[in-house]
């Protein structure tokens, strides 16, 4: 039988290593996610033409966002609500907690 073989901590630095170029070189170019896009005429809803270079950006007529493409749109609108969400139900949290540790004890002293 063999012994199971020990890597010693700079072999196991320099395979780490190497396995994070590996992975880097598979990742996109890094123009791909830089936050500047190609130059795009996009129209708002108000009939204002905009040319975008980033993701959104506010309409300067009306005031309302205007995205590079459609699927930013829905990013937007999706986390949005989701946000929208979270602070509905902490205030709710917020009510029940009142109600039941204020409110109740409150109650049952005035009787």
């Amino acid at each position: 039988m063999s012994k199971p073989r020990l890597r010693t901590v700079q072999q196991w630095k320099t395979e780490s290593f190497e396995e994070a170029e590996a992975h880097d070189a598979v990742q996109k170019h890094p123009e791909e996610w830089s936050m500047q896009f190609k130059p795009k005429d996009v129209a708002c809803a108000c009939g204002h033409i905009t040319n975008l270079t980033t993701r959104r950006l506010l309409c300067i007529k009306c005031g309302k966002y205007v995205f590079y493409d459609e699927n930013e749109k829905k990013v937007h609108r999706r986390q949005s609500l989701y946000v929208a969400a979270i602070i509905v139900m902490a205030l709710s949290f917020v009510a029940y907690f009142f109600v039941e540790m204020v409110l109740g004890p409150l109650l049952l002293l005035m009787e």
